[in-house]
């Protein structure tokens, strides 16, 4: 039985947004007028439809739903006639079920609301090949309309969170009841995602409502995972290092002079330049935030070890698959970094994972190279880590290159190749950046002192591979004045006996083609200094940042390096040029720092 009286007619409650029913209906007279009776009209025009009896009313049918802004009253009439006919609703009326199913009422009274969902309810129990296209609408209501205002604080409004609220609960209700729906939900939540391009405000709140999903299907979380890291790399694969430097630099300068600061609360609110690094920047954040809520209990604050255990086997999977497959990505690796300063477990558990790939001899090259640069970027820049756990991994990257020399040592054939060697190379460049980058902690004490004599560094650098010659040069010059600051070893001699034989290497490719080989290895430091404003709260407490030696010891250094550094090509990327007042030459100060590249340290100049 309707609750309309059966006096009304169709135009009393579909309403255009511009004109009535009736006005549209006596403006075109080739359209029907529904003057049927309401408790009879859309049964019958369905019905009439099905019969193929009168095709045109309901196609005008069809088109009203499509065009009309209805109000709750309207909706929720629609809904109590259509209910009458959910028998009828077969795959032969999708257009009308359709036309119903993209309504948005999320937003709209408890009343509208509940009428709404019980017949979305009634609906696809009845007739499950509507499911698809119906989670479909419902996820769509996770894109915010164009003219929502940005959250304040990353917080939705209070009418945004009751919209959510309600499609959560449907999807939720529709999983339970209808178990094939699981794949239909999966899949739109991947189609819906918004192009990378999209304003970040759009990829806030989706990112926000996909997280929400796994607090009721946490079944889904690899799916869900896997897809938000996807979206992350390719945000930060389009927002280059150089770019987004380029464009916070021009922001400082016209920010009072280029003086620049800003407190916690501006920060939060702050938008970036370049508008895919700031959409990242957001992600980030709120990937961050979800990890620290997910790995913590809500009353204590507390560390919850069997969630965090679970987290990071989950995050490790994703960081294997997808983001150390990934070149030249700045930022999303961070998320493993953020994760491991948990629990002191985790940073140890990181390092044993690369460790793993790196001494994998069958795994390809570039998969080794790759876990070689994490690992050396973790070990140089993550301040969670204990002196005790970097000295073991220390120690052990060092066992394995006098390992690899001795088994090199008794081969005739051995020679410096840095196609044959790539992996040793590599790590040796590991073993010298950390040494350099963390000597301040490597050398709290004679103990200390006694553990680093103790690696034998003087071995693998004079060793007829010559890591040396392949190294890149701000690595090896650092790695140099540190090691001979502390009479560890001494690095020059071989320094420039390589500066006089640096002739380029040629070799045939498999086309028989002489080719010029690139002596220096790439570098490639993935925990690289972090450059979005917003996210960058998170990782600031946990990172280090290069500490130089004592100034009683830079003339010492310097002295010995003056020489050296001729070594250095003027078209590295690593360089920056600067001019000593004194001299009017360019600066040999191998202590200041260049973040445009990756080691971390300002390589010296040429003299």
């Amino acid at each position: 039985m309707s609750v309309i009286s059966g006096n009304l007619t169709m135009s009393s409650i579909l309403k255009s947004n511009k004109t009535t029913i009736n006005e549209r209906m006596t403006k075109t007279p080739s359209k029907v007028r529904f003057q049927l009776p309401h408790t009879q009209n859309i049964f019958s025009i369905l019905e009439n439809y099905s019969n193929r009896s009168n095709v045109k009313a309901y196609f005008d049918l069809v088109n009203v739903i499509n065009d009309s802004d209805l109000s709750d009253e309207e909706l929720r009439s629609l809904l109590s006639e259509t209910s009458h006919c959910i028998l009828l609703l077969t795959e032969d009326l999708k257009h009308f079920v359709e036309a119903i199913l993209k309504i948005k009422w999320a937003h709209r009274s408890k009343m509208t609301v509940r009428a709404y969902q019980t017949f979305l309810f009634e609906l696809l129990s009845a007739h499950n090949y509507y499911v698809n296209v119906a989670i479909r609408n419902l996820v769509g209501n996770f894109l915010p309309d164009p003219s929502q205002e940005v959250w304040e604080n990353g917080i939705p409004s209070d009418e945004e969170y009751k919209k959510y609220v309600n499609v959560h609960y449907v999807i939720n209700i529709l999983l339970k009841i209808i178990p094939m729906s699981a794949e239909f939900v999966v899949k739109s939540l991947i189609i819906n995602y918004p192009y990378y391009k999209k304003p970040a405000h759009q990829h806030e709140v989706y990112l926000h409502n996909l997280l929400w999903v796994l607090d009721y299907r946490p079944e889904f979380k690899m799916e869900i995972l896997s897809l938000i890291i996807k979206k992350l790399i390719l945000l930060d694969t389009n927002a280059p290092r150089d770019t987004i430097e380029n464009d916070e630099d021009e922001e400082m300068d016209d920010d009072n002079g280029g003086v620049f600061s800003m407190d916690t609360d501006t920060i939060n609110q702050k938008t970036m330049q370049n508008p895919i690094a700031n959409t990242l920047d957001i992600c980030l954040d709120r990937m961050f935030i979800y990890l620290t809520t997910e790995c913590h209990d809500p009353d204590t604050g507390q560390i919850n070890w069997e969630k965090t255990r679970t987290m990071y086997n989950d995050i490790s999977s994703l960081f294997e698959g997808i983001i150390m497959a990934t070149y030249d990505s700045h930022h999303v690796q961070f998320i493993m970094f953020y994760l491991c300063s948990f629990k002191v477990q985790l940073a140890e558990g990181f390092i044993s994972l690369l460790w793993k790939k790196i001494s994998n001899l069958s795994l390809a090259v570039v998969h080794r190279q790759s876990a070689v640069a994490y690992l050396a970027s973790f070990l140089a820049r993550a301040a969670y880590i204990s002196l005790g756990t970097l000295q073991t991994s220390i120690k052990l990257i060092s066992d394995w290159l006098h390992s690899y020399i001795g088994n090199q040592d008794g081969l005739e054939s051995m020679h410096a190749d840095a196609r044959v060697h790539t992996v040793f190379y590599s790590v040796c460049q590991a073993l010298f950046y950390v040494v350099a980058f963390r000597h301040k902690d490597l050398i709290q004490s004679r103990k200390s002192l006694t553990f680093l004599q103790s690696l034998n560094l003087s071995k693998i650098v004079t060793c007829r591979l010559n890591p040396l010659r392949f190294c890149v040069q701000p690595v090896v010059q650092n790695f140099a004045a540190i090691t001979r600051t502390y009479q560890l070893v001494y690095c020059y001699a071989i320094i420039e006996h390589n500066a006089r034989n640096s002739q380029k290497i040629m070799y045939r490719d498999r086309n028989g083609q002489l080719t010029k080989m690139n002596v220096c290895l790439q570098s490639f430091f993935p925990f690289d200094p972090y450059l979005l404003v917003r996210s960058k709260q998170k990782i600031e407490p946990l990172y280090v940042e290069y500490q130089e030696l004592p100034d009683g010891q830079l003339n010492v250094t310097n002295a010995e390096n003056h020489t050296s550094s001729k070594v250095i090509d003027e078209d590295d990327d690593f360089l920056v040029e600067g001019k000593n007042a004194k001299t009017n030459v360019k600066s040999t100060n191998i202590y200041d720092f260049s973040y445009s590249t990756s080691p971390g340290f300002k390589s010296p100049m040429m003299l």
